[in-house]
């Protein structure tokens, strides 16, 4: 055997070794992530901060689904005091309850190992989107990109947790994917991610500065005819107006609980919660779209100007990276939503994605470890702040970590877009 032989002997060997370990690495964080959910399950009823397994999918999805099926408004008291949970259903589109509908009408242990099920199937088609999106080998990196996920503490909060965040995730993905090449299927991301107005609407945003307007057009239209679907549903109960009431008074529950306020947040890591927790304010949602439009204008014009560039097509390109982490930091996100910091990871780690080959280590490095930063970071979890007391400054300082590094990594992606138009 020569010495060329050999050297791909030894990379098979890697690569089977690499494989095995993803693979260990991904049943192992499911089976744990189960069995925390199964330790500390979240019975039915007031919030318990020690029992929270499953609970943010029985007042997320399960219960909102079965009232909405029921013809109960989740946004309304009559929720509140005919079902067992603490607080009406946040400002989430009406289409989330119509989506799950089949979920709600299962008895809630079912339900729960089914959800839990599909989670498993979203991790893969979240690996399976990145990976494909990168030009990269589905037989090298789809195992590995699946174990990151799920060691992720996002992925990890998320299987425990049982909240709709690869739901989010996916749709972000596959409408930033395929803007371009299935515009339908996009525009079916789009309507997953607006599941939740503060993914859909920096999207959108960010799509339109792409130029994606097939993919636009038809991800709005499917967004509005199903939340019109499913807010007609709940108007047999009440009127448009009171509807509406209703969904302005739930919010309102949500916005003043202290855990949300962005003074108090631990979880928090877009650019408002940096703003009050640094200047002890609590910014109302007006002045939080503000900041969204402040921080999202360069980065828009930025790819309006390389729209016809391949830097900009595609989820793990530059713009993709971009796009993605513009909608992460630009307006309320939580911990378990920095699965969309992947996308530059994916993208320059698979060194496939050719919009990256032009940009110098000494910039996708630095992209690639603050990225890494809010999947991975265990400082900023109630757990750890609460163990070693840490308060005032220190907690202001620790729970903007993350922030602060997706901030670093939105503006060096904005570098590297500006280098990509340049050449382009």
């Amino acid at each position: 055997m020569d010495g060329r032989e050999q050297r791909v002997g030894r990379l098979g060997l890697w690569q089977w070794l690499v494989q095995l370990l993803s693979l260990v690495v991904i049943i192992a964080g499911v089976a744990g992530s189960a069995w925390r959910a199964h330790t500390y399950h979240h019975p039915p009823g007031p919030y318990q901060p020690k029992l929270l397994g499953f609970g943010d999918f029985q007042n997320g999805i399960y219960f909102p689904a079965k009232a909405f099926a029921d013809g109960v408004s989740p946004y309304g008291v009559e929720y509140v005091e005919s079902y067992p949970v603490p607080r009406p259903t946040p400002l989430y589109s009406p289409l989330l309850f119509l989506l799950h509908v089949p979920i709600g009408l299962l008895p809630l242990t079912i339900a729960e190992w089914v959800y839990f099920g599909l989670m498993i199937l979203m991790i893969a088609g979240l690996a399976w989107v990145l990976v494909r999106d990168a030009g990269a080998s589905l037989k090298v990196w789809f195992l590995p990109v699946m174990a990151v996920i799920v060691l992720s503490r996002a992925g990890m909060l998320t299987l425990f947790s049982g909240y709709f965040t690869f739901e989010l995730a996916i749709g972000v993905a596959l409408a930033l994917s395929f803007a371009r090449t299935r515009p339908w299927l996009s525009g079916v991301g789009m309507m997953f991610a607006s599941l939740k107005p503060t993914f859909i609407i920096p999207l959108t945003l960010l799509m339109l500065a792409r130029r994606d307007w097939q993919a636009a057009w038809r991800g709005v239209l499917l967004s509005t005819v199903g939340a019109v679907v499913a807010l007609a549903w709940l108007m047999q109960q009440a009127s448009l107006t009171q509807q509406l009431a209703s969904m302005k008074a739930a919010q309102e529950i949500h916005r003043f609980d202290e855990t949300e306020l962005p003074v108090n947040s631990w979880t928090r890591l877009d650019l408002p919660v940096l703003v009050g927790k640094w200047l002890g304010t609590n910014p109302t949602e007006g002045e939080q779209l503000l900041m969204m439009a402040a921080l999202l204008a360069i980065p828009c014009v930025l790819l309006w100007r390389g729209a016809n560039t391949p830097a900009n097509s595609g989820l793990t390109s530059i713009g993709g990276s971009l796009a993605a982490i513009g909608v992460l930091v630009s307006i309320y996100h939580q911990s378990y939503d920095a699965l969309l910091a992947l996308t530059p990871i994916v993208g320059i780690a698979t060194v496939s994605q050719r919009s990256w080959r032009n940009i110098s280590l000494a910039l996708r490095v630095p992209i690639l470890l603050l990225s890494l930063i809010p999947l991975f970071n265990v400082t900023s979890t109630q757990q750890f702040l609460t163990r070693l007391g840490i308060e005032g400054v220190l907690f202001q300082v620790v729970t903007s970590v993350n922030g602060a590094a997706l901030l670093c990594a939105l503006a060096l992606l904005c570098v590297a877009q500006w280098q990509a138009n340049r050449r382009a």
